[in-house]
């Protein structure tokens, strides 16, 4: 099932693809598209993907924390990108771990 989040500080949409409860991808228009940029999604754990007004961000088994964190990782750090903001290991690496934060809040809602 798909779940657009919006980012009004970056300006982004999030297009969170996950299964539903009996382990099953919903054929709807963002799956279709995802599957012909990456293949079958049947045999990834997670994947991000850039399109023009965000990103989608795939995750087989939404409980799946470390995989849902480095997906969003990559989400994030495009998003950051986007806006200028390129150098995450400095001192003042805060809107990195804001954005992140915000990110995972927002899917582990989602249903």
């Amino acid at each position: 099932m798909a779940v657009e989040i919006y980012n009004p500080v970056y300006n982004q949409y999030i297009y969170f693809l996950h299964k539903d409860k009996q382990g099953k991808w919903k054929q709807d228009e963002v799956y279709k598209g995802m599957v012909e940029i990456v293949g079958e999604l049947d045999s990834l754990a997670g994947v991000c993907h850039s399109r023009d007004d965000g990103y989608i961000l795939i995750v087989a088994d939404k409980k799946d924390i470390p995989v849902l964190a480095h997906e969003c990782l990559h989400a994030v750090c495009r998003m950051l990108e986007f806006k200028g903001i390129t150098d995450i290991e400095s001192n003042d690496n805060e809107p990195f771990a804001y954005a992140l934060d915000w990110l995972l809040r927002e899917i582990l809602k989602a249903k």
